[in-house]
């Protein structure tokens, strides 16, 4: 990849936050940047394969998993009662 122009306005805001001593180089801040990026996607992917499992009937209510575990293991009662 080339370099490319930043303009005016993000020139402002990473010298601001270098300013205000958050990262060593422009470099690390942009790493994190694509970093905080890809977890922000992932969690959205997750999110939407979550709510698909429960759209698709996948998912049982924790008060029923709870009350089968309860029922298995009994000794399990105190610690998931917490």
């Amino acid at each position: 990849m080339t370099n490319m122009p930043l303009t005016v306005k993000l020139q402002k805001r990473i010298a601001k936050e270098m300013a205000a001593g958050k990262y060593r180089s422009a470099e690390e801040m942009i790493v994190k940047a694509i970093d905080a990026l890809a977890e922000r996607r992932s969690a959205i992917e997750g999110s939407a394969e979550g709510l698909a499992d429960v759209k698709a009937g996948k998912m049982r209510p924790w008060r029923k998993v709870k009350s089968e575990l309860i029922k298995r293991k009994p000794r399990l009662a105190a610690k998931l009662s917490a």
